[in-house]
């Protein structure tokens, strides 16, 4: 009896938690300054802010040699747009690698898995030019929570409660598991990370 008891509260937290204790979304209509910096170290990544308007972040992106990029991935709602202006970019799309030469632009729809890298011993510097080359404020927050956690290639237990805490703000779905099943998976685990003490 007492294990049934224990098996059910395990089961009804995470519900009982997101539909009575839904964690307060962030005031970031003022969070970045331009010149602001985030770096992740196991990507090869430094991002510097632009600009912000309102929920738009512009940002420049700059790739180490061989920087092996971003684990692949998908985002459900957010196309990414933005022109390479120094090297050669790798991107993954769909399973097949192309090259994207200085001058030309960076096209990722909604729903596309994904993976962009630098196969070459130069730095490559991804620029945003047209009005569209944004990201969501809430999107570019939860990379700022997620870069110093990525030291390595490697996905940690600490980064992965972390982006179950940060949940919808990090519309980012890993290639493997089914979307519906690892929006699931999030939701589950987050009210565990926070009893942990894994905060946005």
């Amino acid at each position: 009896m007492i294990i049934l008891i224990i098996a059910l509260g395990i089961i009804m937290l995470p519900v009982v938690y997101n539909v009575f204790f839904p964690l307060k979304k962030p005031d970031l209509s003022n969070y970045f300054k331009p010149g602001q910096t985030y770096s992740s170290k196991g990507e090869g990544i430094t991002q510097t802010i632009i600009r912000q308007e309102d929920n738009k972040v512009y940002c420049e992106l700059r790739f180490a040699p061989f920087a092996p990029g971003p684990p692949e991935h998908m985002h459900e709602q957010m196309p990414e747009t933005i022109q390479v202006v120094q090297g050669t970019l790798s991107a993954k799309i769909n399973g097949e690698v192309v090259q994207i030469h200085e001058g030309e632009r960076v096209n990722l729809p909604a729903g596309v898995f994904h993976k962009i890298f630098n196969q070459t011993d130069k730095e490559v510097v991804l620029r945003p030019q047209l009005p569209e080359d944004h990201i969501p404020v809430e999107f570019a927050y939860s990379l700022d929570q997620l870069y110093p956690l990525m030291t390595s290639k490697n996905l940690t237990l600490k980064m992965f409660a972390k982006i179950c805490v940060l949940d919808e703000l990090f519309d980012s779905i890993p290639v493997g598991p089914p979307p519906a099943v690892f929006r699931f998976i999030k939701k589950a685990v987050k009210p565990y990370a926070r009893l942990f003490g894994v905060k946005p």
